[in-house]
């Protein structure tokens, strides 16, 4: 936690250090004042795992909801606080299988799995990365298809409990090799979704936008700005006083 960005200190709840594998990838205000996602497990199989705070120093994980846990693996990437409650969005499969899978929460503590309809493949890779809401439109960004193969994917929900996968859009979100979104902002009058292509033939920053969630543009490539030598990602994006803000790795 900090008060100014400069001067962090470090928690040590006993919430946060249980046996086996714990992994926070999402925080959000909500709930009893902050609400973290990510997953918990013992090596062989993980489930999803939420914790709660009054003030960001105290921890405590919430346990004995079902629809946290499963055969194979359930994993929560990011969090957002909404109008529908509190919207989870991550994973849920076996081996190198996983279906995108979302849930939400009025609290923080009580979370239903929500239905995830269309695109959910016998095999391959579908994954919610991010998640936002855009006026009465809740959108999720990641992947969908095969190791080396990935397109973007966006899927849309009115109420956070039934999710819809967008239609394909090749010439947008797919493309020779590797497109993936990974984090997403609304802002104003628009969506934003980073991420990296394959397009262009290593790993380049992509950024694309959209009005309603539903139909999406991708930037032009610069590659002064999006390129350059081995690979560029993009991981996080923030908004703030009409500017965007990305941050990745060169």
């Amino acid at each position: 936690t900090s008060r100014d960005g400069a001067i962090w200190d470090r928690q040590a709840a006993a919430a946060l250090a249980e046996p086996g594998g714990q992994g926070m990838l999402g925080v959000s205000v909500g709930g009893p004042g902050f609400v973290a996602v990510g997953y918990r497990g013992d090596g062989a199989s993980t489930d999803a795992a939420v914790w709660t705070s009054e003030d960001g120093r105290e921890w405590e994980a919430v346990e004995g909801e079902a629809d946290l846990q499963g055969a194979g693996n359930q994993v929560m990437n990011r969090v957002a606080s909404t109008s529908f409650g509190l919207i989870a969005v991550g994973f849920e499969g076996l081996g190198g299988d996983r279906d995108a899978a979302a849930w939400v929460s009025e609290d923080g503590l009580a979370w239903h799995r929500a239905a995830v309809l269309e695109g959910r493949a016998d095999h391959g890779w579908q994954e919610m990365r991010s998640v936002a809401a855009e006026g009465q439109t809740l959108v999720a960004v990641g992947e969908d298809g095969v190791v080396g193969d990935y397109d973007a994917a966006v899927w849309v929900s009115r109420d956070g409990g039934t999710w819809h996968r967008q239609a394909r859009a090749p010439a947008v979100l797919g493309g020779p090799g590797e497109q993936l979104m990974t984090s997403l902002v609304a802002s104003d009058d628009r969506l934003v979704a980073v991420g990296w292509s394959t397009v262009h033939s290593d790993l380049d920053a992509q950024v694309w936008t959209s009005e309603d969630g539903r139909t999406w543009s991708r930037l032009s490539y610069d590659e002064e700005v999006f390129g350059g030598d081995g690979d560029q990602l993009l991981w996080g994006l923030e908004a703030a006083g009409g500017d965007f803000i990305a941050v990745g790795r060169d």
